[in-house]
C-alpha cells in the first residue's frame, strides 16, 4: 500500500459497521503514517469525533485526548 492509498483510505475514515475497536485500531494505525494531518492532539481528537455516528457526539465531545475520545466512544 503505497502512501496515497493511506491517505485516501484515512479521509474516508469511518466507524460505519465497524465495531468501535476496530475503528480506533484502523484510525491509530494510519495516523502514525499520516501525523502532518492530524498534528495535535485535538486534530486526532476531532478527526476520530468526525467519523462516529451523530449520537456517539455528546460524549466525545467533552474529551480532550484521542485515548479519551476512543474510550468514551467505547461506552456509548
Amino acid at each position: 500500500q503505497d502512501l496515497l492509498e493511506i491517505n485516501n483510505e484515512f479521509q474516508n475514515l469511518k466507524k460505519g459497521r465497524l465495531s468501535v475497536t476496530e475503528y480506533a485500531i484502523s484510525f491509530t494505525e494510519k495516523i502514525k503514517l499520516l501525523l502532518y494531518l492530524v498534528p495535535t492532539e485535538l486534530s486526532k481528537v476531532n478527526r476520530f469525533a468526525h467519523g462516529l455516528p451523530v449520537d456517539f457526539s455528546p460524549m466525545v465531545k467533552q474529551a480532550t485526548t484521542l485515548k479519551a475520545t476512543i474510550w468514551a466512544a467505547k461506552n456509548v
